[in-house]
């Protein structure tokens, strides 16, 4: 070993654990001094734990020694708040605070370890929470923590989850201490109106570097989000619910991915309208919420909005549909239908929910020319793979779509017990023994000719 260079040996050390390279300082000064350098560390990630889950190295040594990390998740409260957490030098790439049963003093801790990292340099990705309150905190403390997150420098990632609620007067004095704009990523899920202006607080102050931006699922009531979105140049990402004046989002040139929460009430004109405009959108997700009543009217109808135009470039396309009402499904399968034709760059399709033959007997290459992987998660009275491979129209779908990959989620083969009648005959023993046979998975429907 000592003939080797400390190149070939920092190689090999690169796959070293933490407590392997605090062994290293014990071995001899050569080991000792290279399991210090900075390569060796950033790549490691770091969770402060407490009680019988303690690890064989001590925390105190990884913050007194290492020089950096990648990632260091810590649990808040602490059994006890070691100072080293607010003053180690070991500067992180990305830290996580998980907030549980936090009292006020634990917010203000909290706030100092993210202070100290963000003044050591390397802090680009914070995730705060899932967080949980022991006590009310009182304007004061929530304000010092928030604050902290907001004025933090050179973000480029932030995530915030639990809190459920910013009392207006938090907000006071934060736009004072904006560092700059910096977040490509922001995610945070309101659930109530009373957490929508923090939301509106970064989305304002980071509008100019924002690639990528998640909401969550809660319908909006402001129209301000909405109005912040549309001014995102850089705009790529968007997972959101419903909100007044969504329609004006489409105008973000470099928007390509979207996840959106959709409902038959409220906004929906307005959603439809965005769909319709936002041509440029390659990957699309609905997650449809139930409704309940009378079917929507057409133009309150997402996936026929999504091809209105006939010029969209959306190649991807999911649709959570598994919580429809039975007798709207077929109204929802005849719309994609009459969509497809309409998407021509379309080269994913899954669908949420249950097909039946009339949707896999229409998708042919006429209709459907890019289409190249289709997913669906049930299919109408299959129980198993094997017995969607002798269903006619599976078998009808792939002779028409060669090119085609048909997936559902099922087990491949039914079980010893309450057997579908192809699987009591025993034939096609491959997907018998397939690995996914006891547990429902997405399985491909193999091209196999058929002997009836």
């Amino acid at each position: 070993m000592e003939l080797l260079p400390d190149d070939a040996l920092l190689e090999v050390m690169k796959y070293l654990k933490i407590e392997d390279l605090l062994a290293c300082r014990l071995v001899c000064r050569r080991l000792g001094a290279l399991a210090m350098l900075p390569e060796l560390w950033r790549h490691q990630r770091f969770k402060l734990v407490c009680g019988d889950e303690t690890p064989r190295y001590n925390e105190c040594s990884v913050l007194r020694l290492a020089p950096c990390l990648r990632a260091w998740h810590v649990n808040v409260p602490l059994e006890k708040f070691h100072t080293l957490y607010s003053t180690t030098r070991c500067a992180v790439n990305k830290l996580t605070l998980s907030l549980n049963n936090v009292s006020g003093k634990d917010a203000l801790q909290a706030s100092l370890v993210i202070r100290n990292q963000a003044a050591l340099g390397r802090l680009r990705r914070l995730s705060l929470g899932p967080c949980s309150w022991k006590s009310v905190l009182d304007d004061v403390e929530a304000a010092v923590l928030l604050g902290t997150v907001a004025s933090t420098p050179g973000l480029e990632e932030l995530k915030i989850e639990g809190f459920l609620s910013f009392a207006p007067s938090l907000l006071d004095g934060l736009h004072r201490s904006f560092p700059g704009a910096s977040l490509k990523s922001f995610e945070h899920h309101p659930q109530s109106p009373d957490e929508e202006p923090f939301c509106d607080l970064i989305l304002s102050t980071h509008a100019a570097t924002l690639e990528s931006v998640s909401l969550g699922y809660y319908p909006l009531i402001s129209t301000s989000a909405s109005t912040l979105l549309a001014g995102m140049p850089h705009l790529r990402r968007l997972r959101c619910g419903m909100m007044p004046g969504l329609e004006a989002v489409a105008g973000c040139e470099q928007l390509r991915l979207l996840h959106l929460c959709v409902a038959y009430d409220g906004e929906a004109l307005a959603t439809a309208e965005f769909l319709r405009r936002a041509t440029q959108l390659l990957k699309v997700r609905l997650q449809c919420v139930p409704y309940v009543g009378m079917a929507p009217s057409s133009d309150m109808d997402f996936v026929l909005a999504l091809a209105a135009t006939g010029r969209s470039h959306l190649e991807d396309l999911s649709i959570n549909v598994e919580d429809w009402h039975q007798d709207h499904i077929p109204q929802q399968q005849q719309s994609l239908l009459k969509a497809l034709p309409r998407l021509p760059a379309l080269k994913h399709l899954e669908v949420h929910g249950e097909a039946n033959d009339e949707l896999l007997l229409g998708i042919t290459p006429a209709n459907a020319p890019a289409l190249r992987t289709l997913n669906v998660f049930t299919i109408s009275s299959v129980e198993c793979a094997h017995d969607a491979l002798h269903r006619g129209a599976v078998q009808k779908l792939l002779s028409l779509n060669p090119e085609l990959e048909f997936s559902t989620y099922v087990q491949s083969y039914c079980s010893t017990g309450g057997r579908c009648a192809w699987c009591s005959l025993g034939c096609h023993q491959e997907m018998r023994d397939d690995t996914l046979c006891d547990n429902a998975d997405w399985f491909t429907i193999p091209r196999w000719e058929i002997v009836e």
